[in-house]
């Protein structure tokens, strides 16, 4: 049942009026080599999704090629970035 209630509360990234399906580019800051990465691999749908249910959100750098979960802060940028989109 908790479930059920949490997915009604989180469906905000099931709106029509926003472009849910179009990539939604951010930037992380790698851990190993401290570059910041351009992301380019969720859609706004699945970043509101994942930051709704507080899921990871993982980031990827090119040069390092690792992935890592992007920090508190930067998950905290990111939905007000969303929210203002």
């Amino acid at each position: 049942m908790r479930a059920i209630a949490a997915r009604a509360d989180a469906a905000r990234w099931l709106s029509a009026d926003a472009p849910m399906h179009e990539i939604a580019c951010f930037r992380a800051l790698c851990p190993t080599c401290k570059s910041e990465r351009e992301q380019r691999n969720h859609t706004r749908a699945n970043l509101l999704r994942l930051l709704d249910a507080d899921f990871r959100i993982e980031a990827y750098c090119t040069g390092c090629r690792e992935f890592w979960a992007i920090s508190p802060r930067e998950r905290a940028m990111l939905g007000q970035q969303l929210s203002e989109d």
